[in-house]
């Protein structure tokens, strides 16, 4: 399991990412926010697609700076 530190407005909130081997479940509490992305999907993809399940819960700028961090997350992994 990965764990990173993400920014939520003014908050450091903690993502959780886990790698099932196909997928990504990932995590983050403090927003009450989850989402499995498949593995073998590019970068931009699933940048893409996590600003997408982010984008009612908070702002566009938001919602990038945090698939950002996560992309970032899992292309290290």
């Amino acid at each position: 399991m990965i764990t990173t530190g993400i920014d939520v407005g003014e908050h450091t909130a903690t993502a959780y990412i886990y790698d099932t081997g196909t997928a990504y479940i990932i995590s983050i509490p403090y927003i009450n926010f989850s989402l499995e992305l498949d593995c073998s999907l590019p970068a931009e993809d699933r940048e893409d697609e996590i600003i997408a399940h982010l984008f009612h819960m908070m702002d566009e700028a938001g919602c990038a700076r945090v698939a950002r961090r996560i992309t970032e997350a899992t292309d290290k992994q």
